[in-house]
């Protein structure tokens, strides 16, 4: 109770200060997949060399060109893994697994030591494991067990 200067005592009491502000970050949402390893990756692409050799190239070629629809290659679909866009959070789509593809691991092969560099950039990057082609077309590769990345309509 307050007494005021006419002597009459006002019931409200005093106002309390505001509470402070919130001294917190904002939460870190985790992304909605799981990158696969750098060594698993290494591997895929082990077995790719493998898989061109067994089909005799023209078998590999067909193969890869109908699994690009899903964001696989004949590796990456052996091995459960697959390509997704990061920007829009999707599988890749086959104009972005042929730029993937045909030119950041055919054409740009001419480089001296592309792969070798490549390798390099790989080991060097933590944060989503790409190589050089992967960063020219925005795309990461995921382990994808059970097929939840799956293009809809495919």
């Amino acid at each position: 109770m307050r007494v005021t200067l006419r002597g009459v005592s006002d019931p409200t009491p005093p106002t309390p200060p505001p509470p402070p502000a919130p001294s917190y970050s904002a939460p870190q949402t985790a992304a909605p997949y799981t990158l696969s390893t750098k060594g698993k990756r290494f591997g895929a692409m082990l077995l790719e060399g493998v898989l061109v050799i067994v089909t005799l190239v023209i078998g590999w070629l067909v193969w890869s060109i109908i699994l690009w629809k899903k964001g696989q290659t004949p590796a990456k679909s052996i091995l459960k893994m697959r390509v997704i866009n990061l920007d829009q959070n999707r599988a890749a789509n086959v104009g972005e697994m042929a730029m993937r593809e045909i030119v950041g691991k055919w054409l740009l092969s001419v480089v001296p030591f592309w792969y070798v560099i490549n390798g390099v950039v790989l080991l060097a990057d933590n944060d989503k494991y790409q190589c050089l082609w992967d960063k020219i077309v925005k795309t990461t590769v995921i382990d994808d067990p059970d097929d939840r990345w799956v293009p809809p309509g495919v």
